[in-house]
């Protein structure tokens, strides 16, 4: 044991006092230096005594250090940390302090468990010539275990100067590690990268720290001389410490532009799980955990697209400009569920793009708004299950595609009968230009399913906006059922044909049990021919049916396409939530009209619900259009 003795001694710039007492110096991170103040032999202490602890403060026997110096002639010699003696072992075994409680060996030890020392003698043989100890910088290194790593330096140096007061102390702490591999698979055992896996020490692991590590991103690749696919990766490696560790999962950070995702643990069902590492276990060994996840929610892409058509011969565009297609922004889409409600709305963006994610799974219907001024070529809405996340799957992207219309301008209308709403054949229309100099094209008649259409030239200025009354000619038996006339607005750019509500006629001598309700091709409630119940179905004497369709003196028929109009000429009832109107052009949609005056979809789509057809969503040109 160390002689009782007071002193001070300094490391690193501190003063450190020792315990007089018991004559014990604790031990600490650096080799200690006696000071020269006291008197000492010239030659003084030529001595190494150390310890070798794990990571809790436990000593460690059967450690070879090795002992090397810049002394000329200086050989390595090596010692090995002690075992604990045999007598003392149950005594050794008691002692619990957190801070080291052994003495180091004296001149004549007795060791305990984890210590070694080089004496004085071991150091002067090691010099060859032998010319007796020497002072000088020596080198202290600790033997390589698998399984094991220092906590402190493995390799010490330090010096021993001439009339050194006792032997130089050092020590060595080392760490049992154990390699635990935490794999992450989804429910169809696929790897899954970029996951944040955390280790906690638990409860009684006091000389453990927090570790958290990502998983590895799966790789494909093919076994040689054959087809199988591997798909590896999605592992998290960890070297921890004996004792019990607490594991946790974290889904991997998204960006702003990534699909969200949720999942569902299986296993474990709480997304945490326990393991403890025992101190015997072989260095060999690895551990392995798994953490198992369900994608519950998907994400899918929309893209429109519109469509070139074949160059003619004589076009002058270059090759390159002649692309098959190019991306349609602000084209307004729909995700329906199945009971009809909106799961999901917007407009594509300027890659012609719209994404739907953090969907549940499950069926949906996709519906492309209805735009004047473009024909269809692929379809207007789509059925589509949601089976999980392919947004960053490129050959995954759902197409519409449609055309441009470059047809002029149009009028359509059919011309049905009451009694099962069946066409009329060669029924004539008339068509009347309600300003002076716009184009009179001839009358038109009706086909076998009572449609007929008027056109109008694209090259012509006087079309665009001009207005007509439209007129179906009367015929002998019949009695017309709605007003004969429509009077109608053509829009400022071609596309869409402008539609007129159906003609109706009833013929006469057919009593009201024979045709059906009102709204299905019969007449309203209240008489056969339109007018209440109790007055004649003929015009009074000497006033002719009126020759606006039926609307009161002085007041027209509408001019949006057969809606009644209020006061100000717009959709009637809509006026007092409307702060303003917008007339349809060619190629505007309800929702980037909306955008133009920053009002969203929902609020676009709840103040125009008659453009709502089922589930497209419909608007024409020249159509006046409520911007709430």
């Amino acid at each position: 044991m160390f002689p009782t003795q007071s002193k001070v001694y300094r490391t690193s710039g501190l003063w450190l006092l020792p315990v007089v007492a018991l004559g014990m110096l604790l031990v600490g991170y650096a080799v200690f230096a006696a000071s020269t103040a006291q008197a000492q032999t010239p030659a003084g202490d030529v001595c190494v005594e150390g310890l070798v602890i794990d990571w809790e403060e436990k000593p460690l026997a059967g450690w070879v250090v090795t002992l090397t110096s810049d002394i000329a002639g200086f050989e390595a010699i090596t010692a090995t940390s002690a075992p604990a003696p045999e007598e003392e072992e149950e005594e050794y075994y008691n002692k619990k302090s957190k801070q080291y409680p052994y003495e180091y060996p004296v001149e004549e030890p007795d060791f305990e468990k984890g210590e070694f020392k080089f004496t004085e003698a071991a150091i002067t043989a090691a010099v060859t010539p032998t010319v007796g100890a020497q002072t000088g910088n020596f080198t202290a290194t600790i033997e390589t275990r698998e399984g094991w790593e220092g906590v402190t330096p493995t390799t010490i140096s330090f010096p021993i100067e001439v009339g050194a007061d006792g032997c130089a102390q050092i020590r060595f702490k080392m760490r049992r590690i154990v390699v635990v591999t935490v794999y992450k698979i989804d429910d169809e055992h696929q790897p899954l990268g970029d996951w944040r896996i955390s280790a906690y020490p638990g409860p009684g692991n006091l000389f453990a720290s927090p570790q958290e590590e990502e998983t590895s991103d799966p790789v494909t690749s093919t076994i040689p001389a054959s087809t199988t696919v591997v798909i590896t990766g999605g592992a998290a490696v960890f070297t921890l410490t004996p004792g019990l560790w607490i594991f946790s999962e974290q889904a991997p950070k998204q960006e702003y532009d990534e699909a969200p995702n949720s999942y569902r643990p299986i296993v474990p069902p709480n997304g945490r799980q326990e393991l403890l590492i025992d101190d015997d276990i072989p260095v060999t060994e690895t551990i392995s955990i798994v953490f198992k996840n369900q994608l519950v929610t998907g994400c899918f892409i929309v893209r429109k697209l519109g469509l070139i058509p074949p160059p003619s011969e004589d076009s002058t565009l270059p090759v390159s400009a002649l692309a098959p297609n190019y991306n349609v922004a602000g084209w307004g889409f729909q995700l329906l569920r199945k009971d009809g409600s909106v799961a999901r709305q917007g407009v594509t963006d300027a890659s012609g793009e719209i994404r739907f994610d953090n969907l549940p799974f499950g069926p949906y219907t996709i519906v492309e708004e209805d735009r004047p001024g473009w024909d269809e070529v692929s379809f207007d809405q789509l059925e589509y299950t949601v089976e999980g996340n392919v947004c960053d799957d490129p050959t995954a992207v759902i197409e519409f595609e449609n055309e441009q219309d470059n047809s002029g301008f149009c009028i359509e209308g059919r011309k049905i009968d009451a009694n099962g709403g069946y066409g009329l054949m060669g029924w004539e229309i008339g068509i009347k230009p309600l300003e002076e100099g716009d184009p009179d094209p001839a009358n038109v008649f009706t086909n076998g399913l009572g449609e007929f259409t008027i056109d109008f030239p694209a090259n012509d200025y006087r079309v665009p906006g001009s207005q007509y009354e439209i007129c179906e000619k009367e015929q002998d038996g019949w009695l017309p059922h709605t007003p004969t006339c429509q009077t109608v607005r053509l829009p400022e750019w071609p596309g869409a044909c402008v539609q007129l509500e159906d003609f109706v006629n009833q013929q006469v001598g057919h009593s009201e049990s024979e045709y059906p309700d009102h709204g299905k091709g019969g007449y309203p409630e209240g008489g056969k021919s339109g007018y209440p119940e109790g007055e004649h179905e003929e015009y009074p004497e000497g006033q002719s049916q009126p020759q606006n369709g039926g609307y009161p003196e002085g007041q027209s028929q509408p001019q949006n396409g057969g809606q009644p109009q209020g006061p100000s000429g717009y959709p009637e009832g809509e006026g007092q939530q409307c702060r303003e109107y917008h007339t349809v052009a060619a190629g505007e949609g309800l929702y980037d009209i909306g955008a133009q005056y920053g009002v969203s979809p929902q609020a676009m789509l709840d103040a125009n619900p008659s453009v709502k057809k089922g589930n497209e969503m419909w608007v024409y040109v020249g159509q006046q259009i409520c911007i709430p």
